[in-house]
């Protein structure tokens, strides 16, 4: 049998601790790193894990392939088998649904109509174009998370505000943002937060109900002995394996009808719950600092490339600079980041 070579990511958790050990081993290359959520998208996928739903591992046992139809939980547990050590994927199924967004021109013509906003990151190229429609209307399928966006639409390369829409907000750079809202069921979707510290476990109180409880110690699904919920109570032992580590994190995730809870993210210092922000350290991922570039505040390399608007109604603060990654000589920069500690 060939070795499954999986790569497992981070992801951020909450967790509790008990005296009762699970058997499975607390060190491990597979525990290095936490699984990352996957929020799977309908349709047949490769996945880094095995579930009860349909699946299939591929010939060269390297591969799992999951069905995710309508009927699939919108929260589930993988489970891949290495060496004999079942390591578990938590995996989301997306909560996205095809929302036609349109856009009356009131008479106008135009020969590019586009959207800008929050659903693409403010990249109109990243979304369809709009379409004329046989009333008259631009439209556009987009498919949204249910949620509030901010936009604005693009004419011809103009962008600015939604004049058909009358709810908007100030930008602070002398424009405004239109709100688009997708109608959903978050407010129904269940809501964890903590709540005790006891020996060897942990409690949390939970809202709307939720069925199902999903809680990991590092990358194993604890299994039921570990979790108990009882009137909107959970109650989370923590593994005796987990003294053995210096560091280990516990993840719980919830479901009902409608929906997947927040995750809560608990870590563990020697299997116990670490309450004192100054036995954080450097090397713990909710510690660290990551910081983005704007490109465009770079030096102007390459002005072949600048595209300033130069309009009269955006501020030149906010205008494109021009900065980009090219030098003059055309040699590729070489950009080092630090971490502030």
């Amino acid at each position: 049998m060939r070795k499954i070579t999986v790569l497992f990511l981070s992801v951020l958790v909450l967790t509790a601790c008990t005296k009762t050990g699970l058997n499975l081993p607390a060190e491990s290359n597979n525990n290095i790193n936490l699984n990352t959520l996957l929020t799977l998208k309908s349709g047949v996928i490769d996945s880094v894990g095995v579930s009860g739903i349909n699946a299939a591992l591929s010939a060269d046992k390297t591969t799992i392939t999951l069905n995710i139809t309508p009927e699939t939980p919108a929260f589930f547990n993988t489970t891949i088998w290495v060496k004999g050590v079942p390591y578990a994927v938590p995996c989301r199924k997306t909560d996205k649904v095809d929302y036609t967004f349109t856009y009356d021109p009131k008479g106008k013509t135009y020969k590019k109509v586009q959207i800008a906003g929050q659903m693409n990151d403010w990249a109109p190229v990243l979304s369809p174009d709009l379409q004329l429609n046989d009333k008259g209307l631009y439209e556009v399928t987009l498919n949204l998370s249910p949620g509030t966006y901010l936009y604005q639409m693009v004419l011809d390369g103009d962008q600015n505000h939604d004049t058909n829409n009358p709810n908007k907000v100030d930008n602070g750079y002398g424009k405004f943002n239109s709100i688009l809202q997708v109608e959903g069921n978050s407010d129904k979707f269940p809501v964890l937060q903590t709540d005790k510290i006891e020996n060897g476990k942990f409690t949390i109180t939970a809202e709307n109900n939720p069925t199902e409880i999903f809680a990991y110690w590092q990358n194993f699904l604890l299994p039921e002995g570990f979790v108990k919920n009882e009137n909107g109570k959970i109650t989370i032992s923590i593994p005796l394996e987990a003294e053995k580590l210096d560091r280990s994190f516990i993840r719980v995730w919830s479901m009902n009808e409608w929906g997947v809870s927040n995750d809560l993210l608990i870590p563990l210092q020697k299997g116990k719950v670490l309450t004192n922000a100054a036995d954080i350290t450097r090397q713990d991922r909710h510690a660290q600092i990551m910081y983005f570039m704007l490109i465009d505040r770079f030096k102007n390399g390459n002005k072949q490339n600048d595209k300033p608007m130069n309009r009269p109604d955006v501020n030149p603060k906010v205008d494109f600079f021009g900065g980009d990654l090219a030098s003059k000589s055309g040699r590729t920069l070489r950009i080092l980041c630090s971490e502030k500690n």
